[in-house]
């Protein structure tokens, strides 16, 4: 049965009719199962609150400070989630729904006018559970938007805001996806403490890692760790403006695939510049790709593009300059490409098939 707890004013502020000391905060908490824990710490104005625990053995802790903010918990289908969420700042809106046992979620707004949708845990229709998925998501700044998805067993999520109108989406849909640690406030995945910054991440493959840190403004990553491309990882860093990074590791399945152990490092501290990182195998065995990318652009408007399918191809690219453009395309084994750019308006195209073939090219004097 539902249970509304109101909270009221004092006899003294009502006689008094001062309105500025009324907290008119309302919530609602129902439990259908066994063993369930539910708290609710409403000190704040004009606050609302929602718990449904469904299942059993579920933990829920709200605690609104704040004044305005939302926070709807729903636990149900698998046993044992635990959901604290904590609310000092305003007008913030956080949603959790928990599907998987010994789940955690952390949220934390002490912003303003953010928003936090996390959800762990198969979908209710699925047959297969899932189990121990973690987040962490801390919204510091002011209208800043937190998509998560965590449906793989094992996922792990720490997501810091800090800046204002950013846009995170996270999908880990496979199994032991790592961005960052929950349980380490300080071991961030996914960092956002510049303005109007966009980050997507795609982790449907399994043991996936990834980090993203962007401190500037109007920058845009996205991250794909698809297929049977296993124990990908992934690190991008932009610290300039209008800076954009896309990195996609996939594999299909042998006998074409698999694609294990490609790394990808994006380092952007220039402005507007673009960098586009593609890793796979379509050679077949071995499992382990090893493919490594390293991108690293300090000018401005520069364009970099690098392609690999095969194994333990390495492909580098440092631009100091502006105006620069690089395309690396490498297909088979064992090839390296090294490619540095200084000065400005240059144009590099390096194509590598078969083994073990090596090229250099340097445009320009290093500072």
């Amino acid at each position: 049965m539902k249970n509304l707890f109101l909270a009221t004013a004092s006899v003294a502020a009502l006689l008094a009719a001062a309105p500025a000391m009324a907290q008119s905060n309302g919530s609602d908490v129902n439990q259908q199962g066994s063993s369930n824990q539910a708290s609710v710490l409403q000190s704040g104005s004009g606050n609302s609150s929602d718990i449904d625990q469904l299942a059993d053995n579920a933990i829920a802790n709200i605690d609104q400070s704040g004044d305005d903010n939302e926070s709807t918990v729903l636990q149900h289908v698998d046993a044992g989630g635990t959901a604290n969420v904590a609310q000092t700042g305003n007008e913030n809106i956080s949603s959790v729904e928990q599907t998987s046992g010994a789940a955690v979620a952390d949220v934390v707004q002490s912003g303003s006018s953010n928003s936090s949708t996390l959800s762990q845990g198969r979908p209710e229709t699925a047959s297969t559970q899932t189990t121990s998925q973690q987040a962490l998501v801390v919204q510091s700044g002011n209208g800043n938007i937190s998509d998560a998805d965590q449906r793989g067993s094992e996922s792990n999520l720490n997501l810091l805001q800090s800046g204002d109108l950013n846009y995170s989406s996270v999908s880990q849909t496979g199994a032991a996806n790592t961005a960052g640690d929950a349980s380490d406030v300080g071991n961030v995945g996914i960092s956002q403490s510049g303005n109007s910054n966009d980050s997507y991440v795609t982790q449907s493959a399994n043991f996936g890692l990834v980090q993203v840190n962007q401190i500037a403004n109007d920058s845009y990553s996205e991250i794909n760790q698809t297929g049977r491309a296993n124990n990908a990882a992934a690190y991008v860093d932009q610290a300039g403006d209008n800076q954009r990074s896309v990195v996609t590791q996939t594999a299909d399945a042998p006998p074409v695939g698999p694609a294990r152990q490609m790394t990808a490092y994006v380092s952007q501290s220039g402005a507007s510049n673009e960098s586009d990182i593609y890793q796979t195998n379509t050679l077949g065995a071995p499992a382990a790709s090893e493919n490594v990318a390293d991108v690293r652009q300090s000018g401005t408007n520069g364009y970099s593009s690098i392609s690999q399918d095969g194994h333990s191809n390495d492909a580098s690219l440092v631009q100091g300059g502006d105006l620069n453009a690089s395309y690396i395309t490498q297909s088979g084994t064992s090839n390296t490409a090294t490619v540095s750019q200084y000065s400005d308006g240059n144009s590099s195209t390096v194509t590598q098939n078969g083994t073990g073939n090596l090229a250099t090219v340097t445009q320009g004097v290093a500072p």
